[in-house]
């Protein structure tokens, strides 16, 4: 019964995230449609996205170019062109982030992306808002999962997204990783890849002498 309820809790949890992901991402598409986003002149873009970054709840949003230069509306520049969400963009995609440590923030955040496009369709630039990662803590422990447990989010990596010990998060722990020195991580490690591999399911596995359960599902 435990093992049902705690599917379904996971299941609605993935459902709740994958929501509140998708609904950032809508924004910032709608944004990067606007006449004076698509006009790519810097000036017009950085009052009006100044103003959304606020009404959204993001920190920040940053404009780049074909090449990967990016002008933040807080006065930064960088060049993120080797970065995936980027490449992604530059392709027509929208798209979110993993956590990363963003060169500008000095920090991990969660960048949330969307091609810029001229009236052709063509793809003339990159639109992205950013937020600290811990918007998506928030939101993972403020879930109600009963029986005094907590839920987490590991990325393709075997790296901490969410987690209840943000530095955790902070850190880019890596189950996978720290393996290698910690024998007994092995198999909770063999579950994590259950994860990575994208299955739902349920499994048992001991930590600390105590038997312990887990259920997990794909978020988005």
């Amino acid at each position: 019964e435990v093992s049902s309820q705690l599917k379904i809790k996971a299941a609605d949890s993935s459902k709740l995230i994958t929501s509140e992901i998708n609904k950032y991402m809508s924004q910032v598409e709608d944004i990067a449609e606007r006449p004076d986003i698509t006009s790519m002149e810097w000036a017009a873009q950085k009052e009006i996205l100044t103003k959304e970054a606020k009404r959204i709840g993001f920190e920040r949003f940053q404009v780049g170019d074909l090449n990967g230069d990016v002008i933040s509306t807080t006065g930064d520049k960088a060049n993120a062109a080797d970065r995936d969400f980027y490449k992604e963009a530059l392709t027509g995609t929208a798209n979110v982030s993993d956590v990363l440590f963003g060169r500008i923030d000095k920090k991990m955040v969660l960048i949330v992306t969307a091609p810029i496009k001229d009236n052709a369709g063509k793809v003339v630039g990159v639109l992205s808002g950013i937020t600290d990662a811990s918007k998506l803590n928030e939101i993972i422990t403020g879930l109600d999962l009963d029986y005094d447990g907590y839920g987490f989010i590991i990325n393709k990596a075997g790296v901490k997204m969410a987690h209840k010990d943000y530095s955790l998060v902070q850190n880019a722990d890596n189950d996978l990783e720290n393996v290698k020195d910690n024998p007994a991580l092995k198999e909770f490690v063999s579950i994590e890849q259950k994860m990575i591999n994208r299955e739902n399911g349920s499994s048992k596995y001991k930590e600390n002498g105590k038997e312990k359960l887990i259920t997990y599902t794909p978020v988005l």
